[in-house]
């Protein structure tokens, strides 16, 4: 019997261990989110994001993240945004996103329980080791005032050599 316990504990902890190792992500270079007003992000205001200087130079993707409110419901299926990136190398890039937040049916197609989190590709960009830089995000929807929207970040990582 107690043999049969210890194959036990040895495959939980196995498994704990395999669970771990697949969860675990390489460290992001930058990783920030900015919170808006749920009540009502107006077009105006910008969520201002920094990336500290690069530890090495080389192919980074950044994904944009975005959190939506399940008590506060957002009023369209998609939402568009204005990416600046200032680099301190003197490189400007603006990207406009085009994010789909729900389904044709209306429903959230965001993962979570209290928030919906989403997260958008930008493109592959070539930095510099050194480089930093200020990320500007507007949303560019006709209505000034959208409902919703809790919080909004990045997340910019080295790529791999495939």
């Amino acid at each position: 019997m107690r043999l049969r316990s210890m194959k036990i504990y040895a495959a939980l902890f196995a498994g704990l261990l395999a669970a771990l190792a697949a969860g675990c992500r390489r460290d992001a270079a930058a990783y920030q989110y900015g919170s808006v007003l749920v009540n009502g992000w107006e077009s105006g205001d910008t969520v201002v994001l920094r990336v500290p200087p690069l530890e090495q130079g080389g192919a980074y993707a950044m994904q944009l993240g975005l959190r939506t409110s399940n008590t506060v419901s957002y009023p369209f299926r998609e939402l568009w945004l204005s990416v600046k990136q200032e680099w301190a190398s003197g490189q400007t890039i603006i990207d406009t996103l085009q994010c789909t937040l729900a389904t044709p049916a209306g429903d959230a197609s965001g993962k979570g329980v209290s928030l919906n989190q989403y997260e958008f590709a930008l493109p592959v960009r070539q930095l510099a080791k050194g480089d930093s830089a200020r990320i500007c995000i507007n949303h560019i929807m006709r209505q000034d005032l959208l409902l919703g929207i809790t919080d909004v970040g990045i997340r910019l990582e080295a790529k791999e050599d495939e």
